[in-house]
């Protein structure tokens, strides 16, 4: 799996994520800052629904923005969000919540193409209300 981490996240997740997830679970972790340079997301996303990049958003506010969720499934996106009450904490901690909950995420993502990572007390994994299986 190709995960990008969106502007918001800072390149040295990307590389600590890398550096932990490609040898043990085979997958690559990239800063969008640093595959698409000078770029902005809204601008790469059929490139990254071509070549298979599951987008990682930390953003509280994305999922009430539905122009972009419908571009997501426009473009073929698989992604990640963390909600606000994840999307809230330090940088760390969302890093422990993506790790602590990897196989669920890939488990979810192999059926839905957009997995919701919720926070609070209890961490829980869910697809998008109105996403559709994956292919």
């Amino acid at each position: 799996m190709k995960v990008l981490l969106d502007l918001e996240l800072p390149r040295y997740m990307a590389q600590g994520l890398d550096t932990l997830l490609r040898r043990e679970c085979d997958a690559e972790i990239a800063s969008i800052r640093d595959v698409f340079p000078n770029k902005h997301t809204m601008q790469i996303w059929p490139e990254l629904g071509r070549d298979g990049w599951v987008l990682l958003k930390s953003d509280p506010t994305f999922r009430q923005v539905h122009q972009k969720m419908v571009a997501l499934s426009r473009y073929n996106i698989r992604a990640i969000l963390f909600t606000e009450n994840i999307a809230n904490n330090p940088v760390h901690q969302q890093a422990a919540v993506l790790l602590g909950r990897w196989s669920e995420i890939t488990v979810s993502l192999s059926r839905y193409p957009i997995c919701v990572v919720e926070g609070g007390r209890r961490i829980k994994i869910s697809p998008m209300p109105y996403s559709v299986p994956a292919q």
